[in-house]
């Protein structure tokens, strides 16, 4: 059985790795940094809701991509690293500390992204995204239970 956990830690290690790599990628190194649009100003959204409310409402002046990856893309993107966090850091399985690092990481990479002319500060992909990681957050807490509940149940049966 310990030998089950280090190759999952091992594992979980890996797969953490790639998806900062893929998240780096995605977040900086798209082909906005190719765009001029962004090379030439800082754009940024303080308002909150303004860029969702646009894409909902006016969904049919969006191809299916843009639309999709700028709602559901900016949630799928930091469920892994809702689910993550926890596992790592036991200090972080609280939830209002988890809560409180997930958004100042968040908020830094919304700000790096403006600085670097990779994209722009969006405070609706702070909320988006803080939304994927916190659906992660409660992924790793019943998966927690489950394995808890199956360990008790298979320690009982024996």
């Amino acid at each position: 059985m310990r030998v089950l956990k280090v190759l999952t830690r091992i594992l979980l290690i890996g797969l953490t790795l790639i998806y900062v790599l893929f998240i780096v990628r995605t977040l900086f190194l798209d082909n906005r940094l190719l765009n001029d649009y962004y090379l030439l100003r800082y754009d940024y959204n303080l308002i909150p809701f303004k860029t969702i409310s646009t894409y909902l409402t006016g969904y049919n002046n969006y191809n299916f991509n843009t639309w999709f990856n700028n709602l559901f893309g900016n949630i799928i993107l930091f469920i892994p690293f809702g689910f993550s966090t926890p596992y790592f850091s036991s200090k972080l399985r609280y939830f209002k500390r988890f809560f409180l690092f997930v958004l100042f990481i968040i908020v830094i990479l919304e700000v790096s992204q403006m600085l670097l002319h990779a994209g722009s500060f969006d405070v609706d992909d702070v909320i988006l995204n803080s939304l994927g990681a916190i659906s992660g957050y409660f992924n790793y807490k019943a998966c927690l239970a489950l394995m808890k509940k199956f360990d008790a149940v298979s320690t009982h049966t024996r």
